[in-house]
């Protein structure tokens, strides 16, 4: 029968146990990202029947059956701020839809390394922070749709995410 010394065998497996705890511990970056929303996204008037669809591009022109002349209407503005340098995110912007309403966004994001970047709804975008870690900037816009008849002089809103990921 073989003797196991109780004592050299507990102090070899608490080294063990230090070393896994150690290596655990080790590594890991804090990645804390802003997001701030600037200006809100306004579609302005839209005739409150079902089927009515509005659509805004880029500049802010809507299209459809929107009313042009509405003041309130503009494309949402977001700056993603406090980025580290060289580094990636990935950016996705989704239109959701509610009881009567549906909403697709497209977003334009600038500010990156590469320019220009111009997304659909849903589709994810990695884009390259500058060196110095830049602010990125998010102009969302897209088509508006009313599935349901609306109740006229009441504002209705319908949501959407902005989501920012770390790479």
């Amino acid at each position: 029968m073989k003797h196991i010394d109780f004592f050299r065998f507990l102090d070899s497996l608490l080294k063990s146990w230090t070393l896994i705890v150690l290596i655990g511990l080790a590594s890991f970056t804090a990645f804390a990202v802003s997001l701030s929303e600037s200006t809100p996204l306004h579609f302005g008037s839209i005739p409150a029947n079902a089927g009515s669809i509005c659509a805004m591009d880029e500049s802010g022109s809507v299209s459809g059956e929107c009313i042009g002349s509405d003041l309130n209407i503009s494309v949402g503005v977001f700056t993603i701020s406090d980025l580290v340098g060289n580094s990636q995110v990935e950016v996705i912007v989704s239109g959701l839809s509610c009881a009567s309403l549906g909403f697709t966004a497209i977003a334009t994001i600038t500010g990156g390394k590469g320019g220009k970047t111009t997304i659909t709804d849903g589709q994810p975008a990695i884009i390259d922070v500058k060196g110095n870690g830049a602010d990125l900037s998010i102009e969302v816009y897209g088509q508006l749709v009313l599935v349901s008849s609306l109740t006229t002089s009441v504002s209705h809103t319908v949501d959407f995410s902005v989501q920012v990921n770390e790479i």
